[in-house]
């Protein structure tokens, strides 16, 4: 069966430093037979897929990974191992998860993304869960580009999601006239039948490929599988998709139906990337440790430490170092972060009269060492 969309979309300009969404249309050109489609499923774990998130157990809080970027940080959670939407009203369509870390680039190539998800609550129509990606096309900031939520825009991906209904279906993200409507574009099914209804007992794992079908053109595939049997629960491809379509950054998505009473929650775990169309930029990566901010006052030194939203199992030590630069590391001090997520030091008898590079260390409930490197600069007072 083919879906068509409602209606046309058109490209335009693309908007720079937006911080919601923005969108690039694709249209599928004609049906295939069951048995051509199906042959595009992989059954089997693709080669090369690496974990993008090593989620931490043991733990409930706001703060999901260095890796992730929550949309919004309220309306998420990780609760042991396990990241969980908690918004799901029609006033919080498209809750999303950016992915940091992760982009897909332009050019020739395959690129994959694996995820287990579940349903945490459906009421009503319901909704969907999955990924929302093409996000900038490119041409966007990556932080800006992690923002992109509910409101559709101007270079805004498309939704790539698995239904309450038990479908798979591609919606449009870049209709600033109805940037809620989330239409829906043209695809094929990969299983023929209706699947069963997603509830809340399922354990899903959502594959999203995309690979090169002719020159500058690809086929977006998502299928889901009973991640416990392997069953193919349903499947839904995009074809003709343009390259610039799909280049960009890639979120996770838990989002109600649109324009409906149904309200839908959704968790995710076990996140996984690969293909030569994917880059990984592990630099990107934002936390446990925000930021850091001085004051030097003659042989006084003052510096406060932003941590993420922590929990309360978690390590509250977090330690100052520093050096001469290139030198080895001294221990300085160390504090305990506390109300509103921040540690403070103070350190007297300090040397004012050369620079001295720094390091704040903060280690996890695992073990994990997270620093973050600064500079106190010489007392610009001329010795």
């Amino acid at each position: 069966m083919i879906r068509k969309s409602k209606k046309g979309t058109t490209r335009r300009k693309f908007l720079q430093n937006v911080t919601g969404g923005v969108l690039v249309p694709a249209v599928v050109k004609g049906a295939a037979p069951f048995d051509r489609l199906s042959s595009s499923i992989d059954r089997s774990r693709q080669d090369g897929l690496t974990a993008i998130v090593t989620l931490e157990k043991g733990v409930t809080r706001p703060w999901l990974d260095s890796a992730l970027w929550a949309n919004r940080l309220q309306d998420w959670r990780l609760k042991n191992g396990r990241i969980e939407c908690l918004a799901g009203g029609q006033e919080d369509l498209g809750r999303t998860v950016g992915i940091l870390t992760r982009e897909i680039v332009s050019g020739e190539g395959a690129a994959h993304l694996r995820v287990v998800t579940g349903t945490l609550e459906s009421s009503g129509i319901g909704g969907f869960s999955g990924f929302l990606i093409g996000v900038g096309a490119g041409n966007l900031d990556y932080r800006s580009s992690a923002l992109a939520q509910k409101a559709s825009g101007m270079a805004g991906g498309f939704w790539c999601g698995y239904e309450s209904d038990g479908q798979i279906r591609f919606r449009e993200h870049t209709d600033e006239r109805a940037p809620l409507a989330y239409e829906e574009l043209s695809s094929e099914q990969t299983r023929e039948g209706l699947g069963p209804k997603r509830n809340l007992n399922e354990v899903v794992e959502l594959r999203l490929d995309i690979k090169s079908e002719s020159s500058g053109r690809f086929s977006v595939t998502l299928n889901a599988f009973d991640a416990k049997t392997g069953e193919l629960l349903a499947g839904g491809i995009r074809r003709d998709v343009a390259d610039q379509d799909v280049t960009g950054a890639v979120s996770l998505v838990s989002s109600a139906t649109p324009q409906s009473a149904g309200r839908a929650r959704h968790w995710f775990q076990d996140l996984e990337s690969g293909g030569s169309k994917i880059a990984n930029h592990a630099s990107r990566s934002l936390g446990p440790i925000l930021g850091t901010l001085y004051s030097l006052n003659q042989n006084v030194l003052k510096v406060s430490v932003q941590l993420m939203p922590l929990s309360d199992e978690e390590p509250r030590t977090v330690l100052f170092q520093y050096r001469a630069p290139g030198g080895l590391w001294q221990e300085g001090t160390s504090a305990e972060w506390g109300v509103g997520y921040s540690a403070v030091f103070r350190m007297e008898e300090w040397d004012s009269s050369k620079s001295w590079e720094y390091r704040v260390r903060y280690e996890n409930l695992s073990g994990v060492q997270h620093d973050y490197l600064g500079v106190v600069q010489q007392d610009p007072k001329d010795y």
